[in-house]
């Protein structure tokens, strides 16, 4: 029968992976978070709507894809973007 023993190389690949896959999936809940601000932005604001909730999207987007492409684990930039987009959203409501 084959031993079926991982070795300390399959074992930091595996860490290796499963870090790739938690940044990914931060950032996927983070966009979503901008998609949400930004939907409510132009369904319910009463001034520039679709101005606000567009570049607030775009920026996020921009924020959230240099942050994970960069490797860095830092997600305070994109968090803080996103709670200022919601309070300027929330101030035109």
């Amino acid at each position: 029968m084959t031993d079926h023993t991982a070795t300390e190389h399959d074992l930091e690949e595996h860490r290796k992976t499963y870090s790739i896959f938690v940044q990914i999936v931060i950032a996927a809940v983070i966009h979503i978070l901008y998609a949400l601000v930004a939907l409510v932005a132009i369904g319910f604001a009463q001034t520039a709507p679709t101005a606000v909730g567009s570049l607030g999207f775009i920026v996020g987007t921009v924020v959230v894809a240099v942050t994970l492409f960069s490797g860095s684990r830092n997600w305070m930039p994109a968090v803080g973007l996103l709670i200022l987009f919601a309070l300027i959203t929330a101030s035109l409501l």
